[in-house]
């Protein structure tokens, strides 16, 4: 690299902070032609991991076999933190229903972490069903 580029670092105190399209401009005039060239590459690279990553979480996307394994996975997390929020007695309060109220915030807080909410409504859906079944039958 030349020594421009080192120039135009040091005259900035935080490189990462470009507030000015100017200063975009000295960078692209500090690369040469091969580093501008590695430089886009490289940003069309991390777009695309961008644009896969996005499209990794939505539900459209994921097969039925991953659907129904990530189902079953966050069911069990879910499961496995509400008992350990309903398990933590050591919340004291003059009002009854303060510790309640607390331990009702963190099941919702639970529930709906991540993508979450879409498994637990495909679980309600799959119970529903199950439900049905028994009630028809007997």
């Amino acid at each position: 690299m030349n020594n421009k580029y080192f120039e135009i670092l040091n005259a900035i105190k935080d490189p990462f902070d470009i507030k000015d399209i100017n200063q975009i401009k000295n960078y692209n005039s500090a690369l040469s032609f091969n580093e501008q060239k590695i430089l886009n590459g490289l940003d069309n690279i991390a777009d695309r991991v961008q644009e896969l990553k996005k499209n990794d979480k939505n539900i459209f996307n994921k097969s039925l076999n991953q659907i129904i394994k990530n189902t079953s996975t966050y069911l069990v997390e879910i499961m496995n933190e509400i008992i350990i929020v309903i398990k933590n007695d050591n919340i004291k309060s003059e009002f009854w229903w303060k510790p309640y109220i607390y331990k009702l915030h963190k099941v919702f807080k639970i529930i709906s972490k991540e993508d979450r909410l879409i498994y637990i409504g495909i679980g309600l859906v799959v119970f529903s069903i199950i439900i049905y079944f028994i009630e028809i039958s007997s």
